[in-house]
């Protein structure tokens, strides 16, 4: 792993919830962690450069969303997400996340890979990772 490849798990408290569905459908909880994917910080006019709209550097396309349920009955919303700067490194980042809630806590591991070494493999490393994580 290193600045492109990384992977990270979030625990966040959620008072009094004891499952993933009650913050939301999966798309409205993907609404709600935005944080995770960033927002663009400069402003400034561009044209439609790289295929961005004007006035835009940045791009994220939702590609994957389903649910699972694990052997405990622990529900899971998962994400397939790609985002792409106009600088152009790696041809982007794929960002897998898969969110969980147990005990009051919401637990969500974040996963990137650089879009070139996407396609070179790694995304059967970072989709076994995002599907292995579990909650004992």
């Amino acid at each position: 792993f290193d600045a492109v490849n990384f992977a990270a798990i979030i625990k966040k408290k959620v008072d009094g919830k004891t499952s993933v569905d009650q913050l939301g459908s999966p798309e409205e909880f993907l609404k709600s962690c935005d944080f995770l994917f960033g927002k663009q910080a400069w402003t400034g006019e561009t044209k439609s450069e790289g295929g961005f709209k004007p006035g835009s550097v940045s791009a994220l396309s939702l590609l994957d969303i389903d649910e699972r349920t694990d052997k405990k009955g622990t529900k899971y919303y998962n994400y397939e997400l790609l985002s792409r700067t106009a600088d152009g490194d790696e041809g982007g980042r794929h960002k897998l996340v898969s969110a969980a809630v147990k005990n009051g806590q919401l637990y969500i591991v974040f996963i990137q890979v650089g879009d070139k070494r996407w396609f070179k493999g790694t995304d059967k490393e970072a989709l076994g990772l995002r599907d292995s994580f579990t909650l004992a």
